[in-house]
């Protein structure tokens, strides 16, 4: 045999070697990307289950602490047949406030949304000199046991009278 052709047999045998390592080699490392990317998304997937579990035992005691105020939330919720009262202690909570005159409302249920019940009205007071006070007003209403919410307040002066018109409306429950 020739020695030439031997020698480039050799080299022909040595490079198919190599390209099939070569080829071996990157087929590996895709793989081995590949499969990184599979372990990282199921550390990922596995971390935020661990955190959706924390989550859920947080929210467990959360719920086990809030229990305990439910009955006193349930004392203060308005109900419909307590709302009855409502325009007698709006009255009420206006003189305190040095506002004279009779309220005049304008109730109408609005939409029940769930377990809520809007009630809408209209409020005219009427005030005189600086007993009026319309701040003192509205943190009495507030102060009050009734979730009550202005959407407009007109006030009007003239001389010492203040004319105050508002509308909105107040939530009871079922």
């Amino acid at each position: 045999m020739d020695p030439k052709k031997h020698s480039l047999r050799a080299l022909a045998v040595a490079l198919a070697i190599v390209f099939a390592l070569a080829g071996c080699i990157w087929y590996v490392r895709s793989d081995i990307e590949k499969r990184t990317g599979e372990i990282s998304q199921m550390r990922f997937a596995m971390q935020d289950r661990e955190m959706s579990v924390a989550a859920l035992a947080r929210l467990q005691s959360d719920a086990e602490k809030a229990n305990r105020y439910l009955p006193y939330v349930e004392q203060m919720r308005t109900t419909r047949e307590q709302l009855l009262g409502f325009s007698t202690d709006i009255w009420f909570l206006a003189r305190q406030a040095g506002f004279s005159g009779t309220p005049k409302f304008e109730e109408a249920g609005a939409p029940i949304v769930g377990d809520l019940q809007k009630t809408n009205f209209s409020l005219m007071l009427e005030g005189r000199g600086e007993n009026a006070n319309l701040g003192t007003f509205f943190e009495l209403v507030e102060k009050s046991p009734y979730i009550v919410r202005f959407e407009s307040v007109n006030v009007s002066r003239e001389g010492a009278v203040v004319n105050i018109s508002t509308e909105g409306y107040v939530i009871s429950f079922k």
